[in-house]
């Protein structure tokens, strides 16, 4: 279990978001969501860049040469991940929420709406990948509990839509993160070397600063594209690091 604090923790940010507004029966004040996402931020940085320090090696140049490799690696990764339309399917998500958001009011809106809008966009989301992979990688569990801060956010708002159905979505959320990680920690353990894993937390690190854009709300931000890298960047590894 200690292979999966930041799935726990993100767990417990969602029930602790839905039994809040059971308690208080209101939502984060204006000033308090700006505090919570400030915080967010700074934890982005912090946790960016020490997945970012544990990844590199070697002296400055050979630094800076491995943060090319990375770089190329997003740029090919981005390529593959436009041709897979990623994006796009998280896009689809995202609609597909907003659609059940904009009709929760009606009388047709399914009990079971906020567990499937919850479920949907807490467990297909980038965040949930790179942060699935970096604790199964190198056991920084920084990212999903900063995802963990921002559903627990969330929950809170969807509560109060669409009712106490919203907290079951962290079973699906400790299902596919649990398992991303063990299998990631799993495959880590068995195959990769320390070049590939290294490039991977590297890179996680530098995706990891991509969510400060989700955190403030920047439109047209393509990041799913960017997930080939993950698997881009350990086999480059293998070539130089």
């Amino acid at each position: 279990m200690d292979s999966m604090t930041g799935t726990i923790a993100n767990v417990a940010f969602i029930l602790f978001g839905g039994l809040f507004f059971q308690i208080t029966k209101r939502e984060l004040s204006l000033e308090n969501q700006q505090i919570s996402r400030i915080i967010i931020i700074g934890l982005i940085l912090y946790s960016g860049f020490t997945m970012l320090w544990t990844g590199l090696s070697g002296g400055f140049w050979h630094s800076l040469g491995q943060v090319a490799l990375v770089s190329f690696s997003m740029t090919i990764g981005r390529l593959i991940g436009s041709l897979l339309r990623i994006q796009i399917g998280f896009n689809r998500i995202a609609q597909f929420a907003k659609k059940h958001l904009g009709s929760a009011g009606d009388s047709g809106s399914k009990p079971n709406a906020g567990f499937l809008v919850a479920s949907g966009l807490f467990c297909v989301t980038p965040l949930a990948i790179i942060g699935g992979i970096a604790e199964g990688t190198s056991g920084i569990a920084y990212p999903l509990i900063i995802k963990g801060m921002m559903d627990g956010m969330a929950t809170i708002s969807f509560t109060r839509t669409f009712g106490p159905s919203v907290v079951l979505s962290a079973l699906p959320v400790l299902a596919l993160q649990g398992s991303l990680t063990l299998a990631t920690k799993s495959l880590n353990l068995s195959i990769a070397n320390a070049q590939g894993s290294a490039a991977l937390t590297a890179t996680s690190a530098c995706l990891m600063f991509t969510v400060i854009l989700i955190a403030t709300g920047t439109p047209r931000i393509r990041i799913g594209d960017y997930l080939p890298s993950l698997i881009v960047a350990p086999l480059l590894a293998q070539l130089w690091w």
